[in-house]
């Protein structure tokens, strides 16, 4: 008798809360299945989870695909419908978060002597360079990181980006 005790005292269930068929505090990845605009939110891209649990992703488009952690699951007072409060989980690549919007300013410019185009650069995470074509030192951009890789005529990591407004 006293071994089965030991056994049970050394045990420890850890049981995940989930609500509406929703384990809260769990990294998942959802897709978006649909878009829609709201005068007061503006456009979204809406993903289900669950039992139903709507998610809200800003400026999603149809098919693109989000990790997310949910931290809880409520109803919406206006809708009726069940809505999840979540947070964004970033892929990192060399120190940038990659789909989040990251506000940068321009330190230097580059003269590209292939193209003759001039571009602003900035260094951000991790040495990763961005070049952003006529931009100016000093000025200052929210951009998007879809990639960073290794540039075939540098050798030095460049973001494939895209700027925001």
């Amino acid at each position: 008798m006293s071994v089965a005790l030991m056994l049970v005292v050394g045990v420890s269930l850890v049981f995940a809360e989930t609500k509406e068929g929703v384990e809260l505090g769990k990294t998942m990845e959802v897709t978006i299945t649909q878009t829609m605009e709201n005068a007061q939110i503006g456009k979204n891209g809406v993903a289900i989870i669950g039992n139903g649990v709507e998610v809200y992703v800003t400026n999603a488009k149809k098919g693109e695909k989000y990790k997310i952690v949910v931290k809880n699951v409520v109803k919406n007072v206006a809708t009726g419908k069940m809505e999840a409060q979540f947070d964004r989980v970033y892929d990192v690549k060399e120190g940038v978060e990659l789909g989040k919007v990251i506000e940068v300013t321009i330190t230097s410019e580059y003269l590209n002597t292939y193209t003759k185009r001039k571009s602003g650069l900035v260094v951000i995470g991790n040495g990763v360079e961005v070049y952003i074509t006529n931009a100016k030192v000093g000025e200052k951009y929210k951009i998007v990181v879809k990639a960073v890789e290794v540039s075939t005529f540098s050798g030095k990591f460049e973001a494939d980006f895209t700027v925001v407004k």
